[in-house]
Order: structure tokens, then C-alpha cells, then sequence
């Protein structure tokens, strides 16, 4: 069955929040807090947002592996338990809680490197990642309808003017390894680079009795990240990134009582392979600054597990077999083009504007299959089901965007933005 709909929106922002005309001086004793996933660079306490950001320093102080272990740190972020790592996630109580419920339109943002990945949360390793800025409540002029909830976004380490290596190993209970390394410097007087690599071991915390393995939940996550800073001239900057990510992880989390001790004859996988990339340009002219923002990402997923928690000598005397799969492959390609113009550009000084356009081509496709046998030797005789359900999904987003800040006073300014969005989905 095809479905074709367009829809268009006009999503306007007015906000009232403490903002100064000028720079304010660094408190003593506080380091400055730069959140960079709104349209410019901005101090935190500056912005009319709800923003959480974890550091560097944050995240390594806590060994997190993935970011669904850090969300304990921002407030009103929780997220689903579908799966051996968090795919959806949901701010103030709106997000997505599986990947059942329809056409993948996320309403949390989940970004990183300017790559999407709303909707598959798996690629969150955090070995090498510099920051995570969360944006609480919808973010409709910046990014429209896939952050009406909010933004998560992720940032890897940028290249450095000077020769750098960090190394990391970690050992652990429960068959736990890690094993990661980075380095970066200069490849001449323009171009500096930066590259990772970490594999992340785990046994799963779950014994298998029926099969008498220690792994069914096991994970396997392998990260490598790649970045290179181009300098071209003293008004424009190039920066590419690249991810590969392969989280091929084992999924035998459930069993009748809630424990850690399984039963089930076929266990799952919850594997995700993503293959991606972005540049982001930036060009200083006369009366304005452009920003091009260009990413693109190539996703294989598989999410199945055992459906009846068990096996024939658990379930016996009835027959009771049942397993659920799912596979997914999507392919996006976004690119954004903004005008800002300098700090004070209208209003006598007290204000500033920007235009951007905005387009998001997506492709999904997903491979459903249920198989399974029930025998109850009288209810059902027996009742086998083998149900493979096929779907192709297909959107494009275009939008155009505006946003104008003003100082009304020295502790008080106004910000307006505008978005009208169409989108064509099949």
C-alpha cells in the first residue's frame, strides 16, 4: 500500500529571555560553557533555551561507554529500554518509544557531527566525543518537525594545530574490554586532521541456562571516527567528518521472572552498521557569514529476539515457539545553507539576523518477519504463524528559515524565528 502525503508548516519561536548587548566578562572561578548546536555559538546563559551540556570531562570522569548511560546527568531526558542500547529517546515526556509505530518522523532530534541519526541512538559510543549538548523543548526554527521535542547533539574531538594521542583500556567483571586510541596534529600549515578507533567488549550480564552460554546478551561495538580541518584562507574554514560505527550486540534480555538468568533457545541480535559523512564550510564576507552544512549517512539494522522467552522443555507440555525479526535499511542525505549577518547589524547595533534553507532526503526500508508454533493440544492444533510484512518509506523535507535577535535592553533581548516546512512522503 502506498500513502503520499505533503504537508506544510509555518512554526514560529518568540522568545524572552536575559541577553546582553555585549560580551560580559568570564565569571572568576567558572569556566565559560559554549553551546554549539544552535544557529551560532553562544554562552549558555545567553541563549532563551533550556540547554544541558556534557563535557569531556564529564563523560571520561564516569567511564560511559554509550550515551544512555549519561542521561542520568540531564534532566527530563529518559529513554526506551527497547534493545541492548537506547535508540529512542524522549524529552519531557514526548519522544518515541519503538520503531513499530509507524513512519520514521522522529519528534527528538538526535545528531551527531552534523550527521541525523534521529531514531537510531545505537551510534551514541562516546569514546573521542568532545561534548553532548541537549536542547529541551521544540527546536522549531533550527531544525522543524524532527525536533519538536528537542535535540540531542553529539560532537567528536576536532583536530588540533599540534601533535596530540590519548589511549584508553579498560577491563572490567562480566568479560568486560575496551580498548580504544586517537590521534591528531597538523598535516601542514593548512590542514590539521583527527582520527579514532575503540572496540568495546562485553559479555552481557546474562547467564543462558538453556544453551549454557554467558554471551546471548553480549556486546560488540566497534567505533572509528576521522576528522580533518581545512583552512583554506583567513575567511574560510572546511571541516570534514567520518563515521563508521558496527554495533553488533546480542539481545536475550527477557525472562519469566525479570532476572538475569534466561531460557530462551534463540536468542536475538540488535546490530546496527552505519557508514556516514559530513562537511561543514564557513566563509567570513563583508556584511554577512555563510555556513553550509552538507551530511549524509547509510544505516543496516537488525533488531530480533525470542518471543516466547524460553524453549520446548520450559514450555512443555505445550508447544510454544515463537520468533520476531527486523531489519531496516535507511539512507539520508541533508544539506543546510545559512546567512548571518554580523553582531549588530540592524536595529542601531542591538541586533542581529539570519535565512537558511533546509532540505532532508529519506529512504527506509524494513523487513518484518514473525515465525512461530503453538500447540496446546486442544485450543490449538496446531496454530503456526510465519507472517513477513514488507515496507518502503520515502520523504523528502524542504524548508526555508529566518530568526532576528534584538537587544531590548542590556539584560533583556527578544528572539523570533520563523520555519515554513513542506514535506512529501510515499
Amino acid at each position: 500500500m502506498n500513502v503520499f502525503a505533503n504537508r506544510r508548516a509555518a512554526l514560529a519561536v518568540i522568545a524572552v529571555a536575559a541577553w546582553p548587548a555585549a560580551p560580559r566578562a568570564q565569571t572568576a572561578g567558572l569556566e565559560e560553557i559554549v553551546v554549539t548546536a544552535d544557529f551560532r555559538e553562544a554562552r549558555i546563559d545567553d541563549l532563551p533555551l533550556s540547554v544541558s551540556v556534557l563535557d569531556r570531562a564529564e563523560l571520561r570522569a564516569t567511564t560511559q561507554q554509550h550515551f544512555e548511560e549519561a542521561i542520568r546527568q540531564v534532566p527530563n531526558l529518559n529513554l526506551s529500554g527497547e534493545g541492548s542500547r537506547a535508540r529512542y529517546f524522549q524529552l519531557r515526556g514526548v519522544g518515541e518509544l519503538e520503531q513499530y509505530e509507524g513512519s520514521p518522523n522522529p519528534s527528538i532530534g538526535f545528531i551527531v557531527d552534523d550527521i541525523d541519526f534521529s531514531g537510531l541512538g545505537s551510534i551514541g559510543t562516546l569514546f573521542d566525543i568532545d561534548r553532548v549538548e541537549v536542547l529541551r523543548g521544540p527546536q522549531g526554527t533550527r531544525y522543524g518537525a524532527n525536533a519538536l521535542g528537542g535535540l540531542i547533539y553529539m560532537r567528536s574531538m576536532a583536530p588540533t594545530p599540534e601533535l596530540s594521542a590519548d589511549f584508553e583500556a579498560t577491563s572490567g567483571s562480566d568479560g568486560t574490554q575496551a580498548l580504544g586510541a586517537a590521534v591528531g596534529g597538523p598535516l601542514g600549515s593548512k590542514l590539521a586532521f583527527r582520527g579514532s578507533v575503540q572496540q568495546y567488549d562485553n559479555d552481557g550480564f546474562r547467564d543462558n541456562v538453556f544453551l549454557g552460554r554467558h554471551d546471548t546478551y553480549g556486546r560488540d561495538e566497534l567505533t572509528a571516527r576521522g576528522k580533518l580541518a581545512w583552512t583554506p584562507s583567513d575567511t574560510v574554514d572546511v571541516d570534514f567528518a567520518g563515521l563508521y560505527v558496527d554495533i553488533d550486540n546480542g539481545y536475550d534480555a527477557w525472562a519469566i521472572d525479570n532476572g538475569f538468568t534466561t531460557y530462551s533457545d534463540d536468542p536475538g541480535r540488535d546490530a546496527q552498521r552505519s557508514v556516514a559523512g559530513s562537511v561543514r564550510v564557513r566563509a567570513e564576507l563583508s556584511r554577512f557569514d555563510v555556513v553550509s552544512i552538507t551530511g549524509a549517512a547509510d544505516t543496516d539494522a537488525v533488531f530480533s529476539f525470542d518471543a516466547d522467552w524460553g524453549n520446548p522443555a520450559y514450555w512443555e507440555p505445550y508447544v510454544y515457539d515463537y520468533v520476531t525479526s527486523n531489519g531496516r535499511e535507511r539512507q539520508t542525505v541533508n544539506q543546510e545553507l545559512r546567512l548571518l549577518s554580523k553582531p549588530g547589524a540592524i536595529v542601531g547595533g542591538r541586533g542581529e539576523w539570519l535565512l537558511g534553507v533546509y532540505a532532508l532526503d529519506l529512504d527506509e526500508r524494513n523487513d518484518h518477519r514473525d515465525v512461530g508454533v503453538y500447540d496446546d493440544d486442544g485450543f490449538c492444533d496446531p496454530c503456526t504463524l510465519d507472517n513477513p510484512v514488507t515496507s518502503d518509506y520515502g520523504a523528502t523535507n524542504v524548508a526555508l528559515f529566518g530568526q532576528v535577535n534584538i537587544a531590548a535592553t542590556e539584560r533583556m533581548g527578544v528572539t523570533a524565528g520563523l520555519r515554513w516546512e513542506q514535506r512529501s512522503a510515499d
